[in-house]
């Protein structure tokens, strides 16, 4: 029942990536505007069938190959988590969190999107060219307008998806950066104030004459230099 549950938890992150809400709106827009296009053009050819089979394909290879993009920026966003670094994305906006629950949203929805690419194929690789549900081609044609403008649109929703999981990675890239310069810095800031503390602790020894003017002068001018 737990792992029932975690299953549908997995998919409802997913889904949140693609909702239909706020920023996501005109890249609704924008997948509809070209599936529209490319839907009309696909549904009124006499190569139909076959022109679908292609689409299908090459949606699924840039598929393959923006999955492989997203497990690579990933491994390298995990070599580069430390205490450190967790503890500052933690406070960063939770950053930490919202990058990984976009790397799982992305993922399930580009195995997905494999998923029925792949079916889709099979299935067209079977039918004849001249395939129709019914013998009047308006209604044929108006079948397969409204399969294959729902099919594009929630594809190139998809593929556009990887613009918003390559922001999270770039925010990371981003806070890594500057924990490294906050880093350097304060190892700046403890050698100059190590420094400053031996100076002082230098010209006391002096002032208690225990040490030469010559020895001193030699000591500071060491001390300025590393500054």
């Amino acid at each position: 029942m737990q792992e029932r549950k975690n299953k549908f938890k997995y998919v409802k992150i997913a889904l949140n990536e693609v909702k239909f809400e706020g920023s996501s709106r005109w890249q609704w827009g924008l997948s509809g505007a070209i599936s529209l296009v490319l839907s009309i053009i696909t549904c009124f050819s006499k190569d139909t069938i076959e022109i679908l089979k292609t689409t299908a394909s090459t949606f699924n290879s840039v598929s393959l190959a923006i999955i492989a993009m997203i497990f690579t920026a990933y491994a390298l966003f995990q070599a580069l988590l430390n205490d450190d670094m967790v503890w500052e994305m933690s406070k960063y906006n939770n950053l930490l969190e919202t990058s990984n629950r976009s790397f799982l949203g992305v993922v399930f929805l580009y195995l997905s999107n494999i998923i029925i690419n792949t079916i889709l194929i099979i299935i067209l690789s079977t039918l004849p060219t001249e395939f129709g549900i019914s013998n009047d081609y308006w209604i044929d044609s108006t079948i397969c307008f409204v399969f294959i403008w729902i099919y594009e649109i929630f594809t190139f929703r998809i593929l556009i998806e990887i613009r918003n999981f390559a922001i999270n990675i770039y925010k990371v890239f981003i806070a890594h950066n500057k924990l490294s310069l906050l880093k350097k810095e304060n190892k700046e800031e403890k050698e100059e104030n190590e420094t400053l503390y031996k100076m002082l602790e230098i010209k006391r020894l002096k002032e208690l004459k225990m040490i030469s003017e010559e020895e001193y002068e030699d000591k500071r001018k060491e001390f300025l230099k590393r500054m």
